[in-house]
């Protein structure tokens, strides 16, 4: 075989190998990226217009949440959360969360996304005609809760959504079978309501999210098209969607989401 060849021959060779590996490099960062700092969903209702309408797909930043609950495992059992804690989210902001228990018998919904409206240790009051009606403060991580036989009702939802067991005996509460005249509160809760405060399911129907329970905050619409799908935030499945077939919204296309 000619020098010429055999070099031209060895030369492809490399440049296979080299193409290869950075199409297995860029999957590769792709799924790092999708796996810890970015999620696809799609918007099937009109809960958050007109900040998000029906048949928007939006990019949900999930690093900062993902951190959060790594940091929490981490920390879990140690004193921090005797510390003076600082809430990550605040007031306004927009967040994709993981819809309650409470909240899925009614929307068979897995995720949903809403606007923050309070945030630890704010008071809410919510009109008589909800179910959640009533003048309520936000609960807080570390906040210390005075149990009794008379007022563990008030607060046994939330002491039981944080994994514990709850149950009062001859006037005395047990928590995970020992007594407890106080319980320590293992997360920030939130109050979240939707822009289209008329056609929105939200904790004026189920109360408060806890801080756990949030994926990420939606940075902007990548796409946006008229034909509503059910599949994404709000879905049965919640998983990635691909876009529509309807009339495309031009306008809406790489805007933010505030």
């Amino acid at each position: 075989m000619p020098i010429s060849a055999s070099l031209s021959s060895a030369l492809s060779g490399a440049s296979r190998r080299t193409i290869g590996g950075a199409v297995l490099l860029t999957f590769l960062l792709v799924a790092i990226l999708r796996a810890f700092f970015f999620s696809f969903f799609s918007i099937p209702s009109p809960s958050m217009k007109p900040t998000l309408l029906e048949g928007d797909y939006v990019v949900v930043w999930t690093g900062a949440a993902n951190w959060l609950h790594l940091r929490s495992a981490l920390t879990s059992g140690s004193h921090e959360s005797e510390a003076p804690h600082v809430p990550s989210y605040t007031k306004g902001d927009v967040v994709v969360f993981r819809t309650p228990d409470v909240a899925r018998v009614r929307r068979n919904y897995p995720l949903l996304v809403k606007r923050i409206a309070g945030v630890p240790d704010d008071t809410v009051r919510v009109a008589a005609e909800y179910p959640f009606a009533g003048v309520h403060v936000i609960p807080r991580k570390g906040q210390r809760l005075e149990l009794s036989g008379e007022s563990i009702e008030k607060w046994r939802t939330l002491i039981e959504a944080e994994g514990h067991r709850v149950y009062v005996r001859q006037g005395i509460v047990y928590i995970d079978s020992n007594t407890a005249s106080q319980y320590l509160v293992e997360n920030d809760y939130y109050y979240v309501e939707g822009d289209n405060a008329g056609n929105s399911f939200d904790s004026r129907y189920w109360g408060f999210i806890t801080e756990s329970s949030v994926i990420g905050t939606p940075l902007l619409v990548y796409w946006s098209s008229d034909n509503v799908t059910k599949s994404g935030i709000g879905s049965a499945n919640g998983k990635d969607s691909a876009a529509g077939t309807g009339s495309v919204r031009w306008s809406r296309i790489f805007t933010g989401i505030h």
